[in-house]
């Protein structure tokens, strides 16, 4: 009974689209063979009748094991039979008379279709090559990552502690570079605590990292830093985020960051104000050249309010 199942749900399916009509109807009998072109006979082959004025479906069977069908049902001719198979053409024939609707043969042919390009590139979340392990950032975060401190949480092996100290497996990080410059030297909390994860693209850790890259290979070390890289889209443009808080009996604290990234100049700048206890400041941060490092932090009196 189970090997019916696919055959009464077919038929179900269609019945639900026959119409009803009160015209006067005869009893027509169509019968034939479906055969491949070497002449073998193909089972289960979908066999429907259809109205000629509008296609709609009036009857329905399929072919046996010799591949061949006969369908008897009230309605009135000319109809279309059609013949079809998953990986075959679908084929028509027009019954015009009672005796063209017998020894009908359908050849059926192998259905051929040109499928378009489809290139996946797929970008596992994390690679290792060589000393550097990199983490697709955005396969790790939920969404609601307020700055990239707590994106870089979400990391494996990745923990920070109160005083933004960001370790990778247990040992503390040396740098915190941006597309391979460092502009922070060692007060980076001031980046990743502000910054907004949504710019990056991966994050490097980098094994047995030395600052002088031309020491590389002769000079040991057991040093990690992590570099940041930047999606296309956010490369020689500046952005930034605001963070604006208010509240009850005219509090405020407000924090607003920008950054530009390019090959050649990086810049990071970072600004708060607030009436709340905290003390307001400006820092700038930019390099010219991977050797080169400018580092300018002051807090202007007129930005602190107590």
């Amino acid at each position: 009974m189970g090997k019916h199942i696919p055959f009464l749900i077919s038929v179900c399916f269609i019945i639900s689209f026959f119409p009803f009509s009160s015209e006067a109807q005869n009893d027509i009998y169509i019968s034939g063979q479906v055969v491949y072109a070497s002449k073998t006979p193909v089972a289960n082959v979908n066999i429907i009748v259809h109205r000629t004025q509008d296609s709609l479906a009036v009857a329905f069977t399929q072919s046996n094991q010799q591949g061949k069908f006969a369908i008897q049902y009230q309605g009135q001719l000319p109809v279309f039979i059609s013949a079809s198979a998953l990986g075959y053409e679908r084929m028509f024939k027009k019954i015009d008379s009672a005796d063209s609707a017998s020894a009908i043969q359908f050849v059926l042919n192998r259905g051929i279709k040109v499928l378009e390009e489809v290139i996946v590139t797929y970008v596992p979340k994390i690679q290792v090559r060589g000393d550097t392990t990199s983490y697709k950032l955005s396969s790790f975060l939920a969404g609601n990552e307020r700055n990239l401190e707590e994106a870089l949480a979400k990391l494996p092996g990745f923990s920070i502690n109160e005083q933004g100290q960001i370790s990778v497996n247990g040992r503390a990080i040396q740098k915190l570079l941006l597309e391979g410059d460092d502009l922070m030297s060692t007060n980076y909390t001031a980046l990743s605590k502000n910054m907004s994860p949504g710019s990056i693209n991966q994050v490097q850790v980098l094994d047995k990292y030395l600052n002088d890259r031309m020491m590389k290979g002769i000079e040991k070390t057991d040093d990690i830093a992590v570099n940041l890289t930047f999606k296309k889209e956010f490369k020689n443009v500046f952005f930034g985020d605001i963070l604006a808080e208010g509240g009850e009996g005219k509090y405020y604290n407000g924090v607003a960051n920008g950054i530009f990234i390019s090959k050649p100049v990086k810049a990071y700048l970072m600004g708060s104000a607030n009436n709340i206890g905290r003390q307001s400041s400006f820092m700038s941060y930019s390099t010219f050249n991977p050797q080169s490092t400018l580092a300018i932090p002051y807090n202007p009196m007129l930005m602190s309010k107590n």
